[in-house]
């Protein structure tokens, strides 16, 4: 056992490793979690551990390998009990980190946290991986995490890029082009067979459903969808369906009984990966309202949408214009503009021969993106295959 890893990754590590652990051998080219599988996969002949930045300090073993969440985002009121937090937490992943020797450092995290990784994989000699999920220089990324980011990108190894959009940034950023890899996400087997047995959009109710798919939140821009709906009442047969976790579904469901639409708006909460495309292919449209807040890195629902032939209705800002050609499979608004987004969707629901094109447009792009050139999988079999670094 040669190599030693180290995968600091977003989320909570706790939780994932007891759900993907058992799953050790498995590599799915799509759906949520092949992440964490790819580089279990890859890194299972080395000593490993996992960790993340969560409220508090855990530590566990599992199936022999590490599991270790840093108490760096505390939830505390007081913003000097925050920073200690973060000080405390920084202090135990380098002191860990000198104590593991790992020979490489897998970077899933950003801003400040990134830059911490990397000053740990120095202090050992580790080769540096920043794996760049989300947006690393909008114009609303602060200047801390800009900063942070634009270390990180000129001095890693190499930094594996979520999508044309974040690789871009990344070089404008300062990293090497020739140290720039992208991935896109793909569809495994199993999924494309389930996509292709999917039943072709049925007649009723669902075919005016509006579909939100994704993480529940306020800088997602779910709220931002709710009051666009609001405004198309001259469209009474038309459905609102949020599906997916997040902090932001109470504050949906409060609404929609404020307004009385429970029988037009519906928030599902999370389901099941193998009835995403369920939902997806019996829309009407697939919106996806985030705000220019949000850093956007990669829209894996709107692909998803391409998959089954439903256009998308996306902001003008990001990654989105990479993703959704504008009258092409989907339509761009100006972000952070409910009138916009409500008036986008009336013009799709409403102009002649737009939906048609646009949904004949989403097939197009969905074949293009089911098989990319680069998956992760494929990404991180480029850094293992080289064997561990001296």
């Amino acid at each position: 056992m040669n190599d030693r890893v180290i995968y600091l990754k977003g989320g909570r590590a706790i939780e994932e490793a007891q759900r993907l652990f058992p799953r050790l051998g498995a590599l799915p080219d799509g759906g949520p979690d092949k992440f964490l599988l790819a580089v279990l996969f890859h890194a299972r002949e080395a000593a490993f551990r996992l960790a993340s930045f969560g409220p508090r300090t855990e530590r566990m073993s599992l199936s022999g390998r590490e599991v270790v969440e840093y108490g760096a985002r505390s939830t505390d009121a007081s913003r000097l009990k925050r920073r200690l937090s973060f000080f405390r937490a920084a202090f135990d992943f380098l002191l860990d980190t000198v104590r593991f020797r790992p020979r490489r450092v897998l970077c899933g995290v950003d801003g400040p946290f990134a830059l911490l990784a990397w000053a740990a994989a120095r202090l050992v000699g580790a080769q540096f991986i920043f794996l760049a999920h989300n947006a690393l220089a909008l114009p609303t990324t602060s200047s801390i995490y800009r900063r942070a980011h634009r270390f990180v990108c000129r001095r890693a190894d190499l930094v594996i890029a979520h999508g044309p959009f974040v690789r871009d940034e990344a070089i404008r950023l300062g990293a090497e082009p020739a140290q720039v890899l992208e991935f896109n996400n793909a569809l495994d087997p199993e999924h494309a067979a389930l996509v292709q047995r999917l039943p072709a959009k049925s007649d009723g109710a669902s075919d005016t459903t509006i579909l939100y798919m994704g993480r529940v939140e306020e800088d997602k821009g779910v709220l931002d969808l709710f009051h666009a709906f609001r405004q198309l009442h001259a469209r009474p047969d038309l459905q609102l369906r949020f599906v997916g976790n997040g902090s932001a579904n109470n504050k949906l469901r409060q609404l929609v009984r404020q307004h009385r639409l429970q029988d037009r708006v519906e928030v599902l909460g999370p389901v099941e990966f193998e009835s995403v495309f369920a939902h997806l292919k019996q829309a009407t449209v697939l919106v996806t309202p985030s705000q220019s807040r949000f850093p956007e890195g990669f829209c894996k629902s709107a692909m998803e949408a391409f998959y089954v032939g439903t256009p998308v209705i996306a902001p003008n800002y990001g990654p989105f214009p990479y993703m959704v050609k504008h009258e092409e499979n989907g339509l761009l608004y100006p972000p952070d503009d409910v009138a916009a987004l409500a008036q986008a969707l009336q013009r799709y629901l409403e102009e002649d021969g737009l939906r048609s094109r646009l949904e004949q447009g989403a097939r197009r792009w969905g074949g293009i993106f089911m098989k990319p050139a680069t998956t992760f999988a494929k990404a991180i079999d480029r850094v293992f295959s080289q064997g561990p670094p001296r």
